[in-house]
């Protein structure tokens, strides 16, 4: 089967543990499989053959050939994502009471742009269902939802830094009971907030307050959008004065000058513990710092301090370059919060999904998703223009 998306003819193949390496006969490397418990987990292939599509029609065509080889005919399309330079196809199970697609099962496939299949990977496909003791139809939940204030004043980057209405993400859906469905309510986002940073002085030196007399070196990158310190020491470090918390706060003090005023610390306490992920070694703390603009928080930009928990020492920072002085002037919008919420509500719908009921979890219960039906992408709302009402939806690949 694999030789099907591959140019040259596969002549050898190599097993070492639990991944198989395939080769022609000049040793040349085609792909490659990785085994779990003895059944393929993942395909990549090293020298792909180019299937062009140039419509849906051969799109769909491609994806029906793939799932034949592998014999996964019994899974559906369940989402495109068009990416610049290849697309990532999802091939789920369906749920047979409600006929709902089942995240994170059957195939997910990375697809160049000229139709070369580049890898496969397979997931679970052992599965239960929770079905609810009560389950309010799907009208009766678009009414729940259209009820609920559905975007919110955001500024957007990628577009000159203007103001847009975007989706409210804190909004999820509408649980099959009829209660709304918050981010804040679930359990990895409780005690989640954003708390006002220490007063600090900043340094007259940067690098040598990042080095902090320590035979290290520092190295600076800085993109359109990034810059960056790194700093690598060559000796065991010593402790110095300052928790690591206000070395991080004086650091970030010293980068952004009078804005520190406007950054938050993020503060997700539960989040780890909730997705089940264990931090063996918690020597290095992560801060995130959030910068916020008449309370629209640019979380997207936040600003990461890595530091030593043990010596206070700063390892890293990955700074957002934000471009503050655009903020003073920026456009008003002539569209209302109201008048944004009223585009949305025409538009939105709800679609019965199934969710794990935890990360590691092969049971799935449903809730009702919020959905745009009508929208040309299948995706949902990306933004709606403060000024002339526009509808600009997420780009999927299914135009």
């Amino acid at each position: 089967m694999i030789q099907d998306f591959i140019n040259k003819t596969i002549v050898k193949e190599v097993q070492e543990d639990d991944i198989i390496y395939y080769y022609t006969e000049k040793e040349e490397p085609l792909a490659e499989t990785i085994l779990l418990d003895g059944f393929i987990s993942n395909v990549t292939f090293f020298d792909p053959k180019s299937h062009p599509f140039s419509t849906s029609e051969e799109k769909q065509h491609f994806l029906s050939y793939v799932q034949k080889v592998f014999d996964r005919e019994h899974l559906v399309l369940d989402e495109i994502i068009d990416f610049d330079s290849h697309y990532m196809v999802l091939l789920t199970l369906r749920e047979p009471r409600y006929n709902i697609p089942v995240h994170s099962t059957g195939m997910n496939l990375t697809i160049g742009k000229n139709g070369t299949l580049e890898e496969v990977s397979f997931s679970n496909e052992q599965v239960h269902f929770a079905y609810p003791e009560k389950l309010i139809s799907k009208d009766q939940a678009k009414v729940i939802i259209q009820q609920q204030q559905l975007m919110t004043l955001t500024i957007r980057p990628d577009i000159g830094w203007h103001y847009v209405y975007a989706p409210d993400f804190n909004l999820v859906g509408v649980e099959t009971d009829g209660k709304v469905r918050y981010m804040t309510d679930m359990p990895e986002m409780e005690g989640a907030c954003f708390e006002p940073l220490p007063t600090v002085e900043a340094v007259a030196d940067l690098k040598v307050f990042l080095i902090a007399g320590r035979n290290a070196t520092l190295d600076v990158y800085e993109t359109e959008d990034m810059k960056s310190w790194e700093i690598f020491s060559d000796e065991e470090e010593k402790a110095v004065a300052g928790n690591p918390l206000e070395k991080a706060c004086i650091a970030l003090r010293t980068i952004v000058g009078d804005e520190y005023n406007r950054f938050y610390l993020e503060k997700t306490p539960n989040l780890h513990k909730a997705l089940g992920i264990e931090i063996e070694n918690d020597l290095f703390k992560s801060y995130r710092f959030v910068y916020m603009n008449n309370n629209i928080s640019l979380d997207f930009l936040a600003t990461e301090v890595i530091v030593n928990t043990e010596t206070s020492n700063i390892q890293s920072i990955n700074h957002s370059l934000i471009p503050y002085e655009k903020f003073k002037n920026l456009r008003k919008p002539s569209i209302s919060y109201k008048e944004a919420n009223a585009i949305a509500q025409r538009l939105v719908d709800v679609d019965l999904a199934l969710e794990r009921q935890h990360i590691d979890s092969i049971v799935y219960s449903f809730v009702y998703l919020i959905d745009y039906p009508s929208s040309p992408t299948k995706g949902h709302i990306h933004y709606i223009d403060a000024w002339t009402g526009a509808v600009y939806f997420v780009e999927t690949g299914f135009q």
